[in-house]
């Protein structure tokens, strides 16, 4: 893209210039801050958020009642309009605990609300546990972002056990395999590829190139994606609910190299 001053997404084949963007957020211990932020977000045009449920077995009962109440506080704020999803947060405890079990308590607890998805109750080795999930709730599952390749996708949706993949370009081997796994779930009617938003450049630019009916939107993290953005020569933030897909050439904004040290 850089050596044909072209965005990637056009060399891709893609016309899409607006991306529409779910954000990812950390409820707070207050419930009313949680619902607070929540609503700030909604009112400028984030109908659809996910939060991370970070309670886990070790936590007892107040966390699997923490978890159920999370739900139930931002449903009841935003209503039915909302899109509500929620993610176990592996990454912020440093292990996967949730075994089926306490999986199917808290889906069956928070499947009253609606949720549009449960993502990644397990770990990405675990599908007989995904498959005794699976049957228990309504609620779609959803996974892939620590899946890589599409080789390892693929039994899921064989099994028809996930609703949503989530691959992310960073980890699943870079932009062209997840162009290869955007093939492979074309192939499956109904699931969507939603990629995980470890950054946004990349992810985006598959996106764009994707129809929306496979790719509908991308995620978008309050306090992790702008971070990773740092070292760029501007930061890529939603507004209204939707990303603005960068015009410069490659997959967006370069290095500001005044912000690098040479040591």
């Amino acid at each position: 893209g850089k050596l044909a001053d072209r965005p990637v997404r056009e060399l891709l084949g893609g016309k899409r210039t607006s991306l529409r963007v779910y954000l990812s957020q950390t409820p707070s211990d207050d419930l009313a801050e949680t619902k607070r932020r929540a609503r700030s977000y909604f009112d400028q045009g984030f109908k659809a958020q996910k939060w991370f449920l970070r309670h886990g077995p070790p936590d007892g009962e107040s966390g699997f009642r923490f978890n159920v109440d999370v739900v139930e506080a931002l449903r009841t704020e935003l209503g039915p309009e909302a899109k509500l999803m929620f993610d176990f947060a592996v990454g912020g405890r440093g292990r996967c605990d949730w075994d089926v079990p306490y999986a199917i308590r808290v889906a069956k607890a928070i499947e009253p609300f609606k949720p549009h998805w449960l993502e990644e109750p397990f770990s990405p080795e675990e599908i007989e546990s995904y498959a005794k999930l699976y049957g228990e709730t309504g609620i779609p599952l959803a996974t892939g972002e620590h899946t890589y390749t599409r080789w390892n996708i693929k039994p899921f949706l064989d099994r028809k056990l996930v609703r949503f993949v989530q691959s992310d370009p960073e980890w699943c081997g870079g932009l062209s395999e997840l162009l290869e796994i955007a093939k492979l779930v074309r192939q499956y009617d109904g699931v969507p590829l939603i990629p995980h938003g470890h950054h946004v450049l990349a992810a985006a630019n598959c996106v764009a190139s994707q129809p929306e009916s496979l790719c509908p939107m991308i995620e978008y993290g309050v306090t992790f994606t702008k971070g990773r953005q740092a070292i760029q020569t501007r930061v890529l933030w939603p507004e209204g609910g939707r990303l603005e897909m960068p015009t410069e050439p490659g997959l967006g904004p370069g290095i500001d190299w005044s912000r690098m040290e040479r040591i």
